[in-house]
C-alpha cells in the first residue's frame, strides 16, 4: 500500500502504475538489474487499487519484503514519464524524495535542491546538498577536518588520525565487508588449490595494521565477516588460519601440473592501498598478480560480466544473495554450485528467522569449504561527519553506507 497523494518532482503521481512500470523494467529478460534476483519469486504483480500493488509469489518467501529496502534498487521508484527517456534519466533522474537534481557535472559535482513538495511535511530541513568528487583521499580528509565539507567517506587507514579530531565523528559500517573473489570459471581461480591458498594467505591482525593503521575500530577478527559482530549466522571455524607454507605448496602443485599462476586483480581505483597489499601477499605464495584499477563504471561492468580473474569488492546481507546465486546476473565467481543455490533459496524463502539464519550459516560453511571467496576485512571506508551535522532527534548518525539526509540539520 502506497501513501496517498505522493508525487514525483515532475508532478506525476507515485501510484500503483508507477511502481509496476519500474518493477517491470527490473525483471525484463534483458535486465541486469541487481533487483532482478530479489524479485525472482514474483509470479504476478498487479494494481489492485490506485495506491495498492498485489504480488503473487510462486512460493512463500520470508524475506521478500527486503526486496524493497536499500538492499536493492527495486525500492527506488522513478517517474515513468522521465524514464521514457532512460538516457536523459541517467543524467537527470526524477524521483519523489526530499531533494531533486539541480545539476550534475560528471566526475566533479552533483547539486541537489530541496523538494518543497516532499510528502513528509516540514522536511527536509536542509535547503540543499552538494556532492563533490574528491578522489584524493588526503584532500578529502583535510577538508573534512577543516570544515570545508560536512561529511565524507573516510578510508580506514585514516580513521585514527581523523577520529581524534574533536570536530569529526567516524562511524564504521557493520554488516558489510571487503571481499576477494577469484573467478572460478577460468584460469588459476578455477583450481580449488589456488583458491584455498589465497584464503590461507591473509591474517586479520596484519590486515588491521596495514589497512586500518592498528585502529581501535577493528582488532583484526574476521570470524563474523561480513555479518555484524555477534550475529547468530557466524560460524566458528569459517575462516582459514594463515598458513603461508601450505599456501605456497598448493600453488606450487598447481604450477607443477601445468597451471598458469598469472592472475589480474580488478578493483575500483580508490582501493589502491588495499589492492597493493593483497597483490604483495598473493605474490609471496607464488601467484603472479597484475593490478587492474578501473573507474566506477568499468568496476560495475566487470562485476556484471565476470570479466576478471580476481575481483575486489564489498558485500553483505541481504543483497549477498544476488552475488552468490547462480541465477543472478551479478553472481560472483561465475560458477554454479547446486548445493549453494539450495542453501541460498532456503536463506531467502524460509518463513521463520531462525530457519533463514540456519540456512545462511550453511552458506557461510559452504563458502569456506569450497574456498569460493574470502572476507579479508570490514568495509574499508567509514562515514565521517562534522560535529555540526546532526541527524534526527538524537543528532548521531547510526546508519550504514546509506546516509539519510531528509532529517539532517546543521548547527551554527
Amino acid at each position: 500500500t502506497l501513501r496517498d497523494g505522493v508525487t514525483f518532482t515532475d508532478g506525476e503521481p507515485l501510484d500503483a502504475e508507477a511502481v509496476l512500470f519500474n518493477l517491470q523494467r527490473h525483471i525484463a529478460p534483458d535486465s541486469v538489474s541487481a533487483a532482478k534476483a530479489p524479485l525472482a519469486p514474483v509470479q504476478k504483480m498487479e494494481a489492485t487499487g490506485e495506491y495498492e500493488v498485489t504480488f503473487t509469489l510462486a512460493a512463500p518467501s520470508g524475506s521478500f519484503p527486503l526486496a524493497f529496502t536499500w538492499a536493492s534498487s527495486a525500492g527506488l521508484i522513478g517517474s515513468p514519464q522521465a524514464l521514457a527517456d532512460p538516457v536523459a534519466f541517467n543524467t537527470a533522474p526524477v524521483g519523489a524524495g526530499p531533494f531533486k537534481v539541480e545539476s550534475w557535472t560528471p566526475d566533479d559535482e552533483l547539486v541537489l535542491t530541496r523538494n518543497d513538495d516532499y510528502w513528509d511535511d516540514g522536511k527536509p530541513y536542509l535547503d540543499g546538498l552538494v556532492f563533490r568528487v574528491l578522489p584524493d583521499l588526503q584532500t578529502r580528509a583535510d577538508e573534512l577536518v577543516s570544515g570545508t565539507i560536512d561529511s565524507a567517506l573516510v578510508p580506514s587507514i585514516r580513521w585514527n588520525a581523523i577520529g581524534a579530531n574533536a570536530n569529526v565523528k567516524i562511524v564504521p559500517v557493520e554488516g558489510i565487508a571487503q571481499v576477494i573473489v577469484p573467478n572460478a570459471s577460468k584460469g588459476a581461480g578455477a583450481d580449488e588449490r589456488v583458491r584455498t591458498a589465497m584464503a590461507m594467505t591473509l591474517a586479520g591482525e596484519t590486515t588491521a595494521k596495514v589497512l586500518f593503521g592498528g585502529t581501535e575500530y577493528w582488532d583484526g577478527d574476521t570470524t563474523c565477516l561480513p555479518w555484524a559482530t555477534g550475529s547468530p549466522i557466524c560460524v566458528e571455524g569459517s575462516v582459514y588460519e594463515q598458513d603461508l607454507d601450505e599456501a605456497e605448496k598448493l600453488v606450487a602443485e598447481y604450477v607443477a601440473d601445468g597451471g598458469d599462476p598469472k592472475m589480474t586483480m580488478t578493483y575500483h581505483q580508490g582501493l589502491v592501498d588495499q589492492a597493493t597489499y593483497y597483490q604483495q601477499q598473493f605474490t609471496a605464495i607464488g601467484l603472479d598478480v597484475e593490478l587492474d584499477p578501473v573507474d566506477i563504471a568499468a568496476y560495475f561492468q566487470a562485476e556484471a560480466t565476470g570479466d576478471y580473474d580476481i575481483f575486489v569488492g564489498s558485500g553483505g546481507y541481504p543483497y549477498l544473495f544476488s552475488r552468490l546465486y547462480s541465477g543472478s546476473p551479478l553472481q560472483w565467481g561465475r560458477v554454479a554450485y547446486p548445493e549453494l543455490d539450495e542453501l541460498l533459496l532456503h536463506a531467502r524463502d524460509d518463513l521463520t528467522l531462525d530457519e533463514r539464519n540456519k540456512a545462511w550459516s550453511g552458506v557461510v560453511e559452504f563458502l569456506h569449504d569450497n574456498a569460493v571467496l574470502q572476507w579479508p576485512a570490514p568495509y574499508t571506508s567509514g562515514v565521517g561527519y562534522s560535529t555540526s551535522l546532526h541527524f534526527g532527534e538524537s543528532g548521531d548518525y547510526k546508519g550504514s553506507l546509506i546516509v539519510y539526509f531528509d532529517d539532517a540539520w546543521l548547527s551554527s
